[in-house]
């Protein structure tokens, strides 16, 4: 047999040989540990919707191009319990119906503040804005479950906690104007769930967090710049109404504000309504060390047919956050068996939010999904934490295989999860964990909350208006 022949045969062989060992594990992820761990170099995405495209950036990794050393990053108990003061804090807005019936502090709930790790997809995204004619740049947290836009403003006649930026400087910009206390525009904080009152004539807020965080301060009109992604193009939006932020405790560790992206009427999106038509979409990039993107208004493009859309299950009269209703789960490719009134039960409201980091499912649903996939994770040792109860230690494994997850919203859509919506490295690699957590404790009104780990990596569009919340797995990279 001449050595040609014998090499096809060989190479036919090994093909066969492939197929029959996905044939015996199909459903499967494999992939190597090291692929879920940030690089110390920042690697940019290529993939900018249209003009109205912002970078964004997890503010622990390299591509914030600020000074690094002064980012803090958090241990998993700081993360989760985080996560728990801010659903609690969605919920008391919930609960209190706040779009109505004006402000009302949350509960407040203590976060243990230790440094430690960063766990992939937990940190809040930062964009770059533009303030004030001139612009002055800062960086501010993109948050889906926030109501107003705000940034820190000089004189700081309270406090203003330390920043990378210099803070804004209201007295610097020609298109800066206070709003007065007789001004109708007043009147849009309490419809905001948010605080109102007087000072000096001037129309002053009030947000308040369930960490015991808040930001306190002038309603103020001033215009805002959006630069692209790509640098090549900017729009300018005049007459935003935002939050001059005077008096502020330490709500962010080195960012300027927030920008809230809810459906409140003074949420940017609201605001902007004519120019971008209610619709934004984003892209959370995949570790600490890629960039994403935030894109206002509609694209264009061949891959729009592909997003899978399931529906705003409220109005905006009745929640300002962005409901939709999760009605199962799969491991491996077979869906668990859970009772549809798992997630029917508190009146059967989830929340995608931009800002808690791990997704939050009823008890049941998630009793079954960790029972499953821990019986098809037999071959690795199994470990914990305090706050994670399914968590292997991958210590010399070179290449892991972990069962596929998907997760069913209604309408009948899927939503197949990668491994890193599967699982966060909290130790690598002794400690990698499934990257959910039981709803135990939850006020009635909320049993679900899709957090940012499980939207890495995929567009997600808001299509206000249209009352629907689209996903398109795959499409960042």
């Amino acid at each position: 047999m001449s050595p040609n022949r014998l090499l096809l045969l060989l190479q036919t062989f090994v093909f066969f040989l492939c197929l029959v060992c996905y044939a015996e594990e199909p459903n499967r992820h494999i992939f190597s540990v090291t692929s879920l761990l940030p690089s110390t170099v920042c690697t940019r995405s290529t993939k900018v919707s249209n003009k109205a495209s912002l970078e964004l950036v997890n503010k622990h990794g390299p591509c914030t191009a600020r000074n690094q050393s002064n980012q803090n990053t958090h241990s998993l108990s700081h993360i989760v319990g985080r996560d728990r003061a801010r659903i609690a804090y969605l919920q008391s807005r919930r609960s209190k119906n706040l779009a109505r019936d004006g402000f009302e502090q949350s509960k407040a709930i203590s976060i243990p503040t230790d440094a430690g790790s960063v766990v992939n997809g937990q940190s809040d995204y930062l964009i770059k804005v533009g303030i004030g004619s001139p612009k002055q740049e800062v960086y501010v947290v993109m948050d889906t479950g926030s109501n107003i836009f705000w940034t820190q403003c000089k004189p700081c006649t309270g406090q203003c906690y330390k920043q990378v930026d210099p803070i804004y400087d209201s007295s610097q910009s020609l298109k800066y104007r206070a709003i007065p206390c007789s001004s109708s525009l007043c009147d849009v904080l309490s419809n905001s769930g948010l605080g109102q009152d007087c000072e000096e004539n001037k129309c002053t807020y009030r947000v308040e967090y369930g960490d015991e965080t808040s930001s306190s301060g002038y309603l103020s009109i001033e215009r805002l710049t959006i630069r692209s992604a790509s640098g090549r193009s900017t729009i300018a939006v005049n007459d935003i109404l935002f939050g001059c932020g005077q008096n502020n405790s330490d709500v962010l560790d080195t960012e300027s504000g927030v920008m809230g992206l809810d459906r409140g009427p003074l949420s940017f999106v609201s605001q902007t309504t004519r120019l971008f038509q209610n619709y934004f979409s984003y892209c959370l990039p995949t570790s600490t060390s890629t960039t994403g993107y935030l894109t206002f208004g509609k694209t264009d493009g061949i891959r729009n047919k592909y997003i899978k859309f399931t529906p705003i299950t409220t109005s905006a009269s009745t929640s300002q956050f962005y409901d939709i209703e999760i009605n199962g789960l799969s491991v491996a490719g077979q869906k668990l068996n859970i009772s549809s009134t798992v997630f029917t039960s508190s009146g059967g409201l989830g929340i995608i939010d931009s800002g808690t980091a791990f997704t939050f499912l009823p008890s049941a649903a998630y009793t079954a999904l960790r029972t499953a996939f821990r019986r098809q994770m037999t071959n690795y040792k199994l470990t914990r934490t305090a706050e994670l109860d399914t968590c292997y230690d991958f210590t010399g494994v070179d290449s892991v295989s972990i069962p596929s997850v998907s997760i069913f919203f209604k309408g009948g859509i899927e939503l197949p999860l990668q491994p890193e919506n599967i699982m966060t490295v909290v130790a690598s690699p002794s400690k990698v964990c499934l990257a959910f957590i039981p709803t135990d404790g939850f006020d009635s009104g909320t049993n679900f909350i899709l957090g940012n780990i499980q939207q890495l990596g995929m567009q997600v569009v808001y299509d206000v208006s249209g009352g629907k919340i689209g996903f398109l797995p795959g499409a960042c990279n």
